[in-house]
């Protein structure tokens, strides 16, 4: 009987090992899309769980002093962030703000603001900034906060006031939403700054939403300089720190820009920045508000323009279609 010798064990060829490698491949490219849609949906829900808070936080205030936080605290500048902080646990920094004061502009070198905290209940983590709010409360759909007949205002006023003034239906408004921060350090613009308009430097009559649509669009092609610190002082009131406006659709086409209040003839009554700064995010395809009675929901980049302006006042009487 003839025995056979046993065959040796044979290794992969080169080719097998290639399309193992290229099938390995395949599945990793397939597999980390998913992987990422899911953080990023993670972040997104997170994002939507922390303007939840806030506007509870806004509730709670209202319980404790019968009005809403007030655009800007009566004399000074203080933001609504500021006011509700005893409502997120951070009384000591309340305090702590009410000892020191609010700077009227912010400067990185500015003592004061640099000893901004850090919170997380203010931050959205698909921004990867270090410092700042995410969070900004909105400030109607007029380029200076309403127009001659008061329409076009959010659902903060000062002096302050109780929702029952929000007749448009606290489910039919928004009071916050989320906005892109400027990066940190020296940078060359970026979606999250804001440029000068130029109107600052004139005295003219006061601008239409049109007006400073223009305007900004100038300023983008100029270029003109730019506001590289929006959201970074959140203790200061206004747009640029921790207000938006509705002026535009989220995440549009057109670049954020502010003008200053006090060169518009008597159109404005503070020192704070106006113009166009809008609901921005890293989410795809939209951004998270929360309306007053605490419901919180995506908004789609593409919704209607008189829609998204209509949830931002507070008293327009419009109706409001299906967002």
């Amino acid at each position: 009987m003839k025995l056979e010798k046993p065959r040796g064990r044979r290794g992969f060829t080169i080719v097998e090992a290639l399309v193992s490698v290229a099938i390995i491949g395949l599945l990793v490219g397939l597999i980390l899309p998913a992987v990422q849609i899911a953080r990023e949906s993670a972040r997104k829900t997170e994002c939507r769980a922390h303007l939840r808070e806030l506007c509870s936080a806004v509730a709670n205030f209202e319980s404790q002093h019968g009005v809403l936080p007030p655009e800007r605290a009566k004399g000074g500048f203080r933001s609504p962030l500021i006011e509700i902080l005893p409502m997120v646990d951070q009384a000591a920094y309340y305090h702590q703000v009410l000892r020191e004061g609010v700077p009227t502009s912010y400067l990185p070198e500015d003592p004061v603001s640099r000893r901004r905290p850090v919170l997380a209940i203010l931050r959205c983590p698909s921004d990867q900034q270090a410092l700042g709010t995410n969070f900004r409360f909105n400030h109607g759909c007029d380029v200076l906060g309403s127009d001659e007949e008061g329409k076009g205002r959010g659902p903060l006023s000062t002096p302050a006031t109780p929702s029952s003034q929000v007749t448009d239906g606290l489910s039919n408004t928004v009071i916050m939403s989320e906005a892109v921060m400027s990066p940190n350090g020296p940078h060359s613009f970026h979606r999250g700054d804001a440029w000068y308009s130029g109107l600052g430097s004139q005295r003219v009559p006061r601008p239409s939403n049109d007006d400073v649509v223009s305007l900004c669009q100038e300023a983008a092609a100029s270029p003109a300089p730019f506001y590289p610190y929006v959201g970074h002082d959140w203790a200061i009131s206004g747009l640029g720190h921790a207000g938006y406006n509705h002026v535009l659709p989220p995440n549009g086409t057109v670049l954020n820009c502010r003008l200053d209040g006090p060169q518009l003839n008597g159109a404005m009554d503070h020192y704070w920045p106006v113009g166009i700064l809008k609901a921005s995010s890293y989410h795809h395809g939209g951004v998270n508000v929360v309306m007053l009675d605490g419901s919180a929901r995506f908004i789609s980049n593409s919704i209607d323009l008189s829609v998204w302006q209509a949830i931002s006042t507070r008293a327009d009487g419009e109706p409001t279609a299906e967002f």
